[in-house]
């Protein structure tokens, strides 16, 4: 894949979107070609979170488990999604297993690359991690609620309404009957 490739790619990744020209590029250097034949993993749930990814061509789908120990489709990915950024931020094992839907080319950008280059942006990383924390309420509640027949789409629109609140130690949060 030519440099001016994955650079128009970038440049169409949402958090990325923030950055100047010279620092695409540069991303775009440090960024390997990787395919991903269908049905095969690219990672799994707790493996090390040593590098991010751009979906180039292809679909991966997103998986984790349930209560049960049964595996659960949590989304699925398509060309310009990202995924992994997440435990390369905070140094954490991955949170869920991801697999080629069908053949995947995948730009990777190592944690070390990613460290180096954006260590000092916390627009993007805080762009990234709100990015990753929208999926990690989906995912939860696709895996752990009765919302887990709920198509994806829904859910995106469900938690883009969730508004934080911080709430004391003994405070009511809900009171029967109200």
């Amino acid at each position: 894949m030519e440099h001016r490739q994955k650079i128009a790619l970038l440049e169409q990744v949402t958090p990325f979107q923030l950055l100047e020209d010279s620092v695409i590029s540069r991303l775009a250097e440090c960024m390997e070609p990787v395919a991903i034949p269908f049905g095969e993993v690219v990672f799994s749930r707790g493996d090390p979170g040593d590098a991010m990814y751009v979906i180039v061509a292809g679909r991966a789908r997103v998986v984790g488990t349930d209560p049960s120990g049964n595996e659960v489709s949590l989304e699925t990915l398509d060309v310009g999604g990202h995924f992994g950024e997440e435990e390369v931020i905070t140094g954490s094992p991955r949170t869920s297993t991801i697999r080629a839907a069908e053949e995947l080319i995948l730009l990777r950008l190592s944690g070390e690359d990613f460290q180096k280059i954006l260590r000092d942006r916390g627009d993007v990383i805080g762009a990234l991690q709100n990015a990753a924390g929208d999926v990690g309420i989906r995912n939860f509640l696709k895996q752990f609620t009765s919302l887990s027949h709920v198509p994806a789409h829904t859910l995106r629109t469900l938690v883009n309404e969730l508004q934080e609140v911080h709430v004391e130690k003994d405070d009511i949060v809900v009171r029967e009957g109200e």
